[in-house]
């Protein structure tokens, strides 16, 4: 309950049942993020970022909890889809969140664990979990957003290995070679996300989507440039004609109008569902956690 946002999935209670334990959440109808990437191929720039802007506001919510998710990747966004023609990304699974106070961190995490899921994890996430800081989840966020631009995430390998070392000795592969559309500053701000030092990324998730904001649909800036931009963002939010959009974005839904992004997957060419998601709904209770 601590974690209340638009695009974050609601648990509504917890408990155990003949002592298997529980949570119940709401019942979602869309599908995940990794899915609309499978069967839909790339997005534009412009869907991509209205898609992720949500959900970097709602990642920057759980750090103001001193929270933070350490699992951020396609599957666990996911595309709801409250009304015919809407599309609101909801934030799930945190089963292997951090809180960062140092004594909650010993009760939470065994010392040299490494948690995460590997093309999505920060260079300083590898050796030790222990090691994430709210940039670690910028990283994942950067990562997500260069696979909805071009379909492939920035660094690849056959395994682990091999990925660990592309990782620590490569740059991360041209986001303008593999999408020519997408504007040099967009790769800049994607490549500082990326920086294999954390210190060298951008200070906090809410800088890093500034960063995004300008590249996404006018209606998209208007509506989170009260939250990114201050002061500054509500004046844009006015000049763009989009007032009503100019009051804190925690307080009404971030709905996505593409119709791009509303395609349903029964739109899309037949083909074997990836094998890396349960299926096109959450659950209203997950059980046997």
């Amino acid at each position: 309950h601590m974690l209340r946002h638009p695009n974050i999935v609601e648990v509504d209670d917890a408990g155990a049942i003949d002592g298997v334990p529980f949570l119940a959440m709401e019942f979602l109808e869309g599908q995940s993020l990794a899915d609309r990437i499978d069967y839909g191929g790339r997005l534009s720039v412009v869907d991509a970022l209205d898609l992720m802007l949500p959900v970097c506001s709602a990642v920057a919510a759980v750090h103001e909890r001193e929270i933070i998710h350490r699992d951020l990747k396609p599957d666990n966004i996911f595309l709801w889809q409250p009304l015919p023609g809407q599309i609101q990304p909801k934030l799930l699974d945190f089963g292997i969140a951090k809180l960062r106070t140092q004594t909650q961190e010993r009760a939470l995490t065994a010392t040299g664990t490494m948690f995460g899921t590997p093309k999505y994890m920060p260079p300083e996430q590898w050796s030790n979990s222990k090691n994430t800081i709210p940039q670690s989840d910028q990283w994942a966020l950067a990562v997500i957003v260069f696979e909805c631009i071009t379909a492939v995430t920035p660094y690849d390998a056959d395994d682990i290995p091999a990925l660990v070392l592309k990782m620590s000795t490569e740059p991360p592969r041209s986001l303008r070679e593999l999408a020519p559309d997408a504007p040099p500053e967009l790769e800049q701000a994607l490549a500082r996300a990326l920086a294999r030092d954390p210190l060298q990324r951008f200070p906090s998730v809410r800088e890093f989507a500034r960063a995004l904001l300008p590249f996404a649909a006018p209606s998209t800036r208007a509506r989170w440039a009260s939250e990114f931009e201050g002061a500054r963002g509500l004046e844009r939010a006015a000049t763009l004609g989009v007032e009503s959009f100019a009051g804190p974005p925690r307080q009404t839904l971030a709905v996505v109008n593409s119709p791009t992004l509303q395609r349903s997957a029964t739109e899309l060419p037949a083909r074997e569902p990836p094998p890396r998601t349960p299926g096109a709904r959450v659950a209203a209770m997950a059980v046997g956690l």
